[in-house]
């Protein structure tokens, strides 16, 4: 009864003054839709446990070259099996491996994402299908099975949704398959996939065509999916892996040479999926929890004041019987009223400020499909609002408690001034204006590395550049495919080229394997000839083939020597181009023109009937991985020597991008059965580097300008509180003589020493905190002089004219006006 009482009466005063309820509970609904905001989204990716039974005994498995710093190498057909026999650490264990494939057979052709799976893909998953069945290991065969489950979107999309999907036929790179399920709406496959999510799932046993033969250094799968075995931690399961993998080495020492340094790897799934969005997101979380205790204390501070002037009704309270804790409950409950208010309301809009932000973030984040609001995140935002209520409570009913009875009945209702709730107030402000330094220090640091990132030399003209991908179609039987033959492949690229060359929109064009800026490239090991075999060990760079077009539609400079040109064609000797990186790695200092190389094996050893390649020519380095990566030695093969079923046009236009549609055209001409797709600009292809940066720090950004506004608004505060209980001796100052300039000075010392004293404990807690974000900064140190100084100042300014404009009310005081009051 005391409760609903106390409820009562603060919903009374409520009404009483609507105005100070409405900004209190306006304050909160707005920090409180922030952080729910935020919330959802960081619980759907990094909190969420996988939508999987036990999904934390589910672990990715991979290898990698420790030696010469390769990571993420994959696994062997041989190494899987062993695992899955030897290890003792799996229940179950499947490998995958998703490729992008050319699909016919629904409304329209299109290209797809598919993943190769081991047959006990689905159950060890412990997934079911919305429709049919998921295939098993009674379905897997040593090459690739000819049915295949589908994703809910190709379902609707491809099919219109048909309930008799079941049993119709589709067609994959020339082979057909049956459908024998459909999976429901929410599944995702649990691992990076390439470009879009798996649509199309098909099982195989990895041992036949078009798999290479059976080796321990024949690692073509990307990795593998395992649930540990029942009981065991994942550190242990990772134990066994290991010394497994050193039982291999020693078995087979030819397939595991010393020199590679080769391990294997076992990572909790649902950490490795979202590793690379981890820090970015946390500091997101944090940045809003900051937002969030400056709008508390700021409204603490709001209550505190408003508590000095019901000092005088709390002590009549008190003289009439009222106990302090009575007191002290209808102070919590007001506050409690206020809190819950602003979380209703903040917890409707966090429904509008989340699907704002799944319109905001980059493509690529994984677990989007998990991010929703539902009752974790309701429960989340009740227990902030309760928590924000005891919170900006807590320090009014503490100062209520302490009212003196017969000091306040004595006073005639002027008030007791009081050191302690003085200083409350004071701390409440110096910790706003701390912590909104700390933000703003944080979002400078960001902004200037994506500042840097930004001013990064990628090597290559991007303002008139298109680039786009096709996929050439490779059957389960290799040598019944379209493009099976370098020859086949052959005329395809050169009827390309023809009809790109003829276009008037187009300037230069060229066709490669790999584009730069996406991290698609393999890192083969090579051997010059005249080397010492100890030089020679660990001579990596990455390769890729493009025509000779390619270098003058990216507009790569040439160093040494020559570029590639059409003469470098199946009838003359093998040619190359290295870029500077490579050279002056491999080379130190002598000239690699003319020098020639071989691919090594695993092993180290160079294959039979390996023809030389010839260096002729240097280039200038291009940012063929992530913008914000060294640039890696790098070698470039003539494409008109050696083709592979990956293709992705490179075309400069005049004066701008060309269409995709002129390009679609010229490949479709040769083929009209090829799909095109990630059309993208050259500006689009470096700007999808930089988009989780860009998300994170515009977020970042908009949380220091909301902190920074708030501490000045509770400075503001303070300081006007400040002359209206310092009205009486401004007045007798003025009527002393003191001048407006001297008035002005006394008010903001104060807020100048409130100030010094917030940047002192922000430049602290920056110095502490902003290590954390040492993993998502370029080119810059965490302590930066310059960065820490500019905020410095942009804080001072906004909280010094936050601080006049409150002082300025000082310097309107009239003498006699004043003094009569008083």
């Amino acid at each position: 009864m005391a409760l609903l009482q106390d409820v009562r009466l603060a919903m009374r005063r409520m009404r009483r003054n609507p105005l100070f309820a409405l900004s209190v509970a306006g304050t909160l609904a707005i920090g409180l839709a922030a952080t729910t905001a935020i919330y959802t989204v960081v619980d759907g990716v990094l909190l969420k446990p996988l939508p999987f039974p036990d999904s934390a005994a589910l672990v990715r498995v991979t290898s990698d070259y420790t030696a010469i710093d390769q990571r993420d190498i994959g696994l062997s057909q041989p190494e899987l099996d062993d695992y899955a026999r030897r290890s003792g650490a799996f229940e179950s264990i499947a490998g995958i491996w998703p490729i992008t494939a050319n699909l016919t057979g629904a409304d329209r052709p299109e290209r797809v994402e598919v993943l190769l799976a081991s047959g006990n893909y689905f159950d060890m998953l412990g997934i079911g299908p919305a429709l049919g069945r998921t295939f098993t290991m009674r379905d897997e065969i040593p090459g690739i099975a000819t049915v295949a489950v589908i994703s809910d979107a190709l379902w609707r999309r491809g099919f219109g949704g048909d309930p008799q999907i079941l049993g119709r036929k589709l067609r994959i790179d020339e082979d057909v398959y049956e459908i024998i399920g459909v999976m429901p709406p929410t599944f995702r496959h649990p691992t990076q996939t390439l470009e879009t999510d798996i649509e199309v799932w098909a099982p195989t046993g990895w041992k036949e065509a078009p798999f290479t033969r059976p080796s321990y250094s024949a690692r073509f799968m990307p990795a593998a999916i395992g649930r540990v075995t029942r009981g065991m931690s994942i550190d242990a399961a990772r134990a066994r892996v290991e010394s497994l993998g050193a039982e291999l080495a020693r078995e087979h020492p030819d397939q595991y040479p010393t020199r590679l340094g080769w391990m294997p790897r076992v990572h909790p799934l649902a950490a490795d999926l979202v590793a690379t969005v981890r820090p970015a997101l946390l500091v997101l979380m944090g940045g809003i929890t900051f937002v969030m205790l400056i709008a508390i204390s700021n409204i603490s501070n709001l209550l505190l004041i408003r508590a000095v002037a019901r000092e005088r009704e709390i002590a009549v309270q008190r003289a009439l019987g009222a106990s302090r804790w009575r007191i002290v409950s209808g102070v919590l409950a007001e506050g409690a009223v206020l809190a819950l208010a602003g979380g209703a309301v903040g917890f409707l809009a966090s429904l509008w400020g989340v699907d704002l932000l799944l319109r905001l973030v980059p493509d690529r984040l994984p677990r989007v499909s998990d991010i929703a609001v539902d009752a974790r995140v309701f429960l989340f935002a009740l227990l902030t609002a309760v928590v924000a209520g005891l919170l900006v409570g807590l320090g009014p009913a503490l100062q209520s408690a302490r009212t003196d009875v017969g000091d306040h009945l004595k006073s005639s209702g002027k008030g007791v001034p009081g050191g302690m709730r003085a200083r409350l107030r004071n701390t409440l402000v110096v910790a706003q204006v701390a912590t909104a330094l700390v933000l703003l220090v944080g979002a400078g640091l960001l902004v200037r590395t994506l500042w840097n990132l930004q001013a990064v030399q990628t090597g290559m003209s991007t303002s008139e550049l298109l680039t786009l991908r096709v996929w050439l179609p490779q059957p389960n039987d290799p040598k019944s495919g379209p493009y099976f033959d370098h020859q086949q492949r052959l005329a395809l690229i050169r009827g390309v080229l023809d009809r790109l060359a003829a276009s008037g929109e187009i300037r230069h064009a060229g066709l490669t394997t790999a584009l730069p800026a996406t991290r698609d490239s393999g890192s083969p090991a090579f051997a010059v000839e005249g080397w010492t075999p100890d030089r020679s060990e660990l001579a990596t760079a990455t390769a890729i083939s493009v025509t000779p077009g390619y270098f003058p539609a990216l507009g790569v400079r040439l160093v040494q020597g020559r570029l590639l040109h059409e003469q470098d064609d199946e009838r003359a000797p093998r040619a190359a181009v290295i870029n500077e990186t490579l050279a002056k790695t491999y080379f130190r200092g002598e000239d690699p023109v003319g020098r020639r190389f071989h691919f090594v094996n695993g092993r180290g050893q160079v294959p039979p009937n390996s023809q030389p390649i010839t260096i002729v020519g240097v280039a200038g380095d291009v940012k063929e991985d992530a913008i914000d990566a060294p640039v890696r030695p790098q070698i470039y093969r003539s494409l008109l020597q050696s083709s592979t079923l990956s293709l992705a046009v490179v075309a400069s236009g005049r004066g701008a991008p060309p269409s995709a549609a002129v390009v679609q055209q010229a490949v479709q001409s040769v083929d009209p059965n090829l799909p095109i797709y990630a059309v993208r600009s050259g500006e689009e292809l470096v700007a999808a580097q930089l988009a989780q940066r860009r998300f994170a720090t515009g977020l970042i950004n908009a949380f220091a300008a909301m902190a920074v506004l708030l501490a000045a608004l509770g400075l503001h505060g303070i300081i006007a509180y400040a002359v209206r209980q310092r009205r009486h001796e401004i007045g007798v100052r003025i009527a002393l003589g003191a001048t407006v300039g001297r008035i002005l000075a006394m008010i903001l010392g104060q807020g100048a020493r409130l100030t010094a004293v917030g940047i002192a404990a922000g430049l602290l807690g920056a110095l502490v905190l902003s290590q954390f974000l040492r993993t998502m900064l370029f080119e810059i140190s965490p302590t930066d002089p310059w960065t820490l100084a500019v905020t410095v100042v942009i804080l001072i300014v906004v909280v010094g004219l936050a601080t006049l404009s409150a002082a300025r009310r000082a310097t309107r005081i009239e003498a006699a006006v004043a003094l009569r009051q008083e």
